[in-house]
């Protein structure tokens, strides 16, 4: 698998312009309008490496490039569990040869994220608007997790652990997708 081969990627939005309400009278009834956006990403395949400096095949190879060997034990995923997202059923390699498991072997963790706005436009003369905007991301508050912040070296104490969401991870705390629920109110002028 390649390294970005995300097998199931679903994107749905909608604005619903919510009609006039006329028992709530002209500012108060007109200009209501809802807009969501929902992602559901599948994860992407990531190895498992032995890391370390000293290569047991004799081939010199460093870091990422050894992979480990796969012990045949089930192995278990638990998507809803940073501390142990995988399970360590990995060895290093026997003196002399090379690991065992395949690149990209395994699946990181996916993502889902509900977002959902409530607007009102407000017409204050001809030419211009005033639109008051309240935003909230990832409305049902889920985790989500990175591939990045993944330990993924078997001979390391905390393997198969996630340690950031990824907001985090790509440098933008609760403004990137994935953070956690984040609300924004906001006002907008237009003329």
């Amino acid at each position: 698998l390649c390294d970005q081969d995300v097998r199931f990627n679903f994107n749905l939005s909608g604005v619903y312009a919510v009609p006039d309400i006329p028992f709530l009278g002209k500012w108060a009834g007109r200009g209501w309008q809802f807009s969501t956006i929902y992602t559901a990403l599948s994860g992407h395949p990531f190895s498992v490496f032995r890391n370390g400096l000293i290569d047991p095949s004799g081939q010199g190879l460093t870091g990422a490039s050894i992979r480990g060997s796969f012990t045949g034990e089930r192995v278990i995923i638990q998507d809803r569990n940073p501390d142990a997202y995988v399970n360590n059923v990995f060895v290093s390699p026997s003196a002399g040869t090379v690991g065992d498991t395949p690149r990209n072997f395994l699946t990181s963790p996916g993502l889902s994220q509900w977002d959902l706005t409530l607007a009102k436009n407000t017409k204050i003369g001809e030419r211009l608007t005033v639109q008051l905007r309240w935003e909230v991301y990832n409305v049902l508050n889920r985790a989500n997790f990175s591939r990045f912040s993944l330990d993924n070296g078997i001979r390391s104490s905390t393997f198969g652990q996630l340690t950031q969401t990824p907001d985090v991870a790509a440098g933008n705390p609760v403004v990137a997708q994935g953070g956690p629920r984040n609300m924004n109110l906001g006002i907008k002028l237009t003329f």
